[in-house]
């Protein structure tokens, strides 16, 4: 019986933390226009852990128009019903739960704030590299501050209460991420490594070149800032004085998109 009850308490204790570390907690500043930010995730690659967050803002007011006359109301709730184009591999989860975010009728904002996150390692592409984020809204007069009330009954406010978002997010690589690219030649060296390392390439052209390196849980750990470089063989130095034992994956972004990426290996 004691086992038992142990094998529960660790059962309960794992979908605990792995709840928690599914949902996001959205910025408490930023942008305010109506919509998702940034505009443009941070790019991921084939077969690399990523965990991503994007932001949505929501207004707390709207209209709808019926004839002439434009009725105000209050959105009451935002309830994600799909997102389009998510990569194979990865997952979505919300800052609450079912994916539904209810609103403050109490508040006095002009918006709210919520956050999507997507995890997981991809084996797949985005079609055309965008997100398209499609949700209900739920709108009402809500003066009563505890209810939000359908102010036309008898009128299907459904074909006003649909909205859609987009978001750029772009996976690099081929099902051979990790073989040398042929286009940049891409090295790691030491691997295993201690405390510093390289990242030799190629370059085709002159670009903007830099690097990332993240954790299995596509955690960023590490960033070289961007230099322009020339066309030609590169090197860049890396520290990883501050990582720790383990696996990591670094990448090379050229021109702010990542292009290819390498499995790394500490060993202090």
């Amino acid at each position: 019986m004691k086992n038992l009850f142990t094998l529960c308490l660790i059962a309960l204790t794992f979908l605990a933390s792995t709840t928690a570390f599914a949902q996001c907690t959205p910025n408490t500043g930023g942008p305010t226009a109506p919509g998702l930010y940034p505009n443009s995730l941070p790019d991921g690659a084939l077969n690399v852990a990523y965990s991503e967050k994007v932001d949505i803002v929501i207004p707390a007011d709207t209209a709808i128009k019926l004839g002439t006359v434009s009725i105000p109301l209050k959105v009451c709730q935002v309830k994600i019903d799909t997102i389009i184009g998510v990569p194979a591999g990865l997952t979505y989860d919300c800052s609450e739960p079912n994916r539904t975010f209810i609103l403050d009728l109490t508040s006095t904002s002009p918006i709210h704030r919520g956050c999507i996150i997507f995890t997981g390692t991809p084996t797949g592409k985005a079609p055309n590299d965008t997100l398209i984020v499609k949700a209900s809204i739920t709108v009402g007069d809500t003066s009563s501050k505890t209810s939000c009330i359908n102010p036309l009954p008898g009128i299907d406010l459904s074909a006003y209460t649909k909205i859609t978002y987009k978001t750029r997010l772009f996976i690099a690589g081929s099902t051979g991420l990790f073989a040398d690219n042929t286009a940049y030649g891409l090295s790691l060296a030491p691997n295993p490594a201690n405390n510093n390392g390289e990242l030799r390439f190629a370059l085709p052209t002159t670009a903007v070149a830099g690097v990332t390196v993240r954790d299995v849980l596509g955690r960023e750990v590490f960033a070289t800032a961007p230099v322009r470089m020339a066309a030609g063989s590169q090197t860049i130095a890396l520290d990883y004085a501050t990582l720790g034992n383990g696996m990591y994956f670094v990448s090379l972004l050229v021109d702010g998109r990542t292009v290819a990426a390498r499995k790394l290996t500490i060993a202090k």
